[in-house]
């Protein structure tokens, strides 16, 4: 099913780039910008090349490498998550048990979406 959502939903393909400082993420779109403090998140989840900042228990919002510039910046941003927030969710391995994640990992991409869409 994730696999057909992405295919057919264009606004999940989105090209997002942003800053991130010892404050807060600015995420940047075509069509938006969100700015998110550090504060506003209560933990952290890792897992290759992709680290999810959770709001609560529902929000997630999933950053890989590729959001920015260089690996450098990657690696900046990882060592400002680690100072800020406090691990909260490992995934070691993909399992039934981890499908949870994934899901809000994928609640959280539909609910960035739906807020693009719903500010023109």
């Amino acid at each position: 099913m994730p696999k057909k959502l992405w295919e057919k939903n264009d606004a999940f393909r989105i090209r997002r780039e942003g800053l991130v400082t010892d404050k807060y993420i600015e995420i940047h779109t075509l069509t938006s910008q969100t700015k998110l403090l550090w504060s506003d998140f209560n933990g952290y989840g890792e897992y290759q090349d992709v680290v999810v900042l959770y709001q609560g228990d529902l929000i997630a919002h999933p950053f890989s490498a590729r959001f920015f510039q260089n690996d450098g910046e990657w690696q900046q941003f990882k060592s400002i998550v680690t100072v800020k927030l406090q691990l909260t969710h490992r995934v070691n391995e993909f399992s039934r048990d981890n499908l949870f994640v994934y899901l809000l990992i994928l609640i959280a991409i539909i609910t960035i979406f739906y807020e693009i869409l719903n500010t023109k």
